[in-house]
């Protein structure tokens, strides 16, 4: 039974299929037939100037603003480069208050040397002196030492 009802389908098919294949024939047919004709009304009035003053209008429209965004932007990076311009303003002064410290703290140290390389100069003259000085006072305490060592000796000390 199955096959019975699945040949009447197909034959119902292909009848469906031949007669829309015969239609679109028939429409192929008029379509090719058909001739189509177009007028052109050339009765109108063209305004030109009026034309070219509306374009005119746009144009300078469009460059008034363009002109303002170039100012706005402009101006943006004018104000961008004068907060850059403070600030480097602000690192020259600061690295100038350094540079004039440490030139003070180099003049400081150098007389520092310099007082260290006068004492080390007079230190020879120093020694020397405090050497002979000692030993002169030595000399003297020997021979001072020999009368009092007799006294010493008297007393039996």
């Amino acid at each position: 039974m199955g096959m019975i009802r699945s040949s009447s389908v197909s034959a119902g098919v292909r009848y469906f299929v031949f007669c829309k294949t015969d239609e679109l024939n028939e429409l192929q047919v008029q379509i090719s037939d058909t001739s189509v004709v177009l007028s052109m009304d050339n009765s109108r009035n063209l305004d030109l100037d009026s034309i070219i003053a509306e374009v005119k209008a746009q144009y300078e429209d469009i460059a008034n603003r363009s002109r303002a965004e170039a100012e706005s932007w402009y101006q943006s990076k004018y104000e961008a480069l004068q907060l850059t311009a403070g600030k480097h303003g602000d690192d020259l002064r600061n690295t100038r208050n350094e540079i004039s410290e440490i030139n003070r703290m180099i003049q400081r140290l150098q007389g520092e040397i310099e007082n260290a390389k006068a004492q080390v100069r007079s230190c020879p003259c120093s020694l020397s002196c405090g050497r002979a000085a000692g030993l002169a006072a030595a000399q003297r305490v020997r021979e001072n030492a020999a009368p009092v060592g007799a006294v010493w000796g008297w007393l039996g000390l």
